[in-house]
C-alpha cells in the first residue's frame, strides 16, 4: 500500500509541475505578444515609422488631413517608443502595428548658449542661457504627412537638472497640442 501511495504522490507532483510550467509559458507568450515585440508589434516597425520622417527631411506643412487615434509615438533619436505615449489616454494608444492610424515622430533638442566663458557647457555653478525644443511630425498610417509642431522653452539654466525642468514645461504642452490635433 505504501508503494502505491508514493507512486500516486509522485505522479500528482509531476502533474502539478507540468501544469505550473505550462501556465508560465502561456503568461510569457501573452506578455511577449502584448509587449509589441512580435511581427505585429510596435517595436518591430520602428524603422518603418522613422523612415516616414526621413522621407520628409524634417519639413511638413499642415495638410489639413485629419489625424486620429490610435497612435504610436516614436522617439526618433532613441529608435523606440517615446515616453509621451504614456501621457495619452489609453484609448488613443495603439497596442499593435495593425491598430495604428497616426504615427507621431518626436525629436528633442537641448542647447546651452555659452556665456561668461561657459563655452556652451552647462556647469553646475554657472548660469547660462539654454533652450529645450520638442518637435513632432504626424503621419497617417500610409506615411502621408499630416502636420508638424514644435515647442521651445528658454531659460536661464543653472546646473545639470535644468534640461529636465525645461522638459517638464514643454512636454505637457506638446501632449495638449497633440490631443487637440487628434480630436481628443
Amino acid at each position: 500500500m505504501r508503494q502505491v501511495n508514493s507512486k500516486l504522490q509522485r505522479r500528482g507532483g509531476n502533474m502539478l509541475a507540468v501544469v505550473v510550467v505550462l501556465g508560465i509559458a502561456v503568461v510569457v507568450v501573452v506578455a511577449v505578444m502584448k509587449s509589441g515585440v512580435g511581427p505585429d508589434g510596435l517595436y518591430s516597425h520602428i524603422d518603418e515609422y522613422k523612415a516616414m520622417a526621413d522621407r520628409q527631411r524634417g519639413s511638413i506643412v499642415d495638410s489639413g488631413a485629419v489625424a486620429s487615434g490610435p497612435v504610436v509615438v516614436v522617439n526618433y533619436e532613441r529608435s523606440g517608443i517615446d515616453d509621451m505615449m504614456k501621457d495619452l489616454p489609453r484609448a488613443m494608444r495603439a497596442e499593435m502595428h495593425s491598430d495604428v492610424e497616426t504615427v507621431v515622430i518626436v525629436t528633442r533638442q537641448s542647447t546651452a548658449l555659452g556665456g561668461s566663458g561657459a563655452g556652451g557647457v552647462i556647469a553646475p555653478a554657472m548660469n547660462v542661457k539654454g533652450s529645450y525644443t520638442i518637435s513632432v511630425m504626424l503621419f497617417d498610417k500610409t506615411g502621408e504627412p499630416i502636420d508638424a509642431h514644435g515647442i521651445t522653452k528658454k531659460s536661464a539654466i543653472t546646473g545639470a537638472g535644468a534640461e529636465g525642468e525645461l522638459r517638464r514645461k514643454a512636454d505637457p504642452e506638446m501632449v495638449e497640442w497633440l490631443l487637440a490635433r487628434l480630436g481628443g
